[in-house]
């Protein structure tokens, strides 16, 4: 299925199924201190090498 042939009634369709089987439609865009250390760790390793 493309992208533009989507429509809400699939999406709904989607969101039930999505349901039924107990998971929630769900978007975090939060970081732990331990992700950001990481990220920057392995970015200094890169530059580090260069």
């Amino acid at each position: 299925m493309s992208a533009e042939n989507y429509d809400d009634h699939a999406k709904k369709e989607d969101l039930k199924v999505l349901h039924s089987m107990g998971y929630a439609e769900e978007l975090e865009r939060s970081m732990s201190a331990f992700s950001n250390f990481a990220i920057f760790f392995d970015h200094l390793h890169f530059v580090g090498r260069h």
